[in-house]
């Protein structure tokens, strides 16, 4: 695979000897945890959610901190930034490519990241946009499963939750796709406020 300017989808991540370089890295971190690396020295790089998050802005930003970069942020960006005054998305990443050396991008609208990329002078990074994928979440996702199993194929994996509008289940499910022997039970969510209401109704309480 060759190198990746932007991380957007995870169709990127498709070749299991780029995963495994990734889950050795990833490894040695775990191992290592605590220990502040130079990695990203005189890096700096912009976390910038449109929507509301604390774990995924966190990590983010506490993993630029610890390899040695700084981070500026912006979050709730859809009341804070300049499109409250009418600015443009595009032009408000053309202007934040600018000051930073790589773009870490949250937003409400599914293929914002993709349209994040087209304009930013630096690389971009997907950290969930709208229903449509969550790639790092799914790497993230990957990596535990290979860690408990030992292998990414002939996996049966079944997601709950809510799969049709999840962007989580989205990205896990691309990037198990493409190994052989796997396959997916999807089931919906039902809220317990619906389901009492229906036992209700049959007399069963």
């Amino acid at each position: 695979m060759n190198k990746l300017k932007h991380i957007l989808s995870a169709d990127q991540f498709t070749d299991f000897a780029y995963l495994q370089k990734l889950f050795a890295a990833a490894q040695k971190f775990e191992k290592e945890n605590g220990k502040l690396y130079d990695i990203l020295r005189g890096k700096v790089v912009a976390c910038i959610f449109y929507e509301p998050s604390t774990r995924t802005r966190l990590s983010f930003e506490s993993a630029v901190l610890r390899l040695g970069g700084r981070v500026i942020s912006a979050e709730s960006g859809k009341d804070n930034l300049s499109v409250v005054k009418g600015e443009s998305f595009d032009d408000t990443v053309r202007i934040i490519s600018q000051y930073v050396d790589a773009l870490v991008l949250r937003h409400s609208e599914g293929g914002a990241a993709d349209a994040a990329a087209k304009v930013s002078e630096v690389p971009v990074i997907n950290a969930g946009d709208g229903g449509n994928e969550h790639p790092t979440q799914a790497l993230l996702d990957v990596y535990t499963i290979w860690k408990e199993k030992g292998t990414l194929e002939n996996l049966h994996v079944a997601f709950g939750f809510d799969p049709k509008h999840s962007r989580t289940i989205r990205s896990l499910a691309l990037i198990l796709s493409h190994f052989k022997g796997n396959r997916f039970t999807f089931g919906f969510r039902v809220s317990v406020l619906q389901t009492r209401e229906n036992l209700k109704s049959t007399g069963e309480i």
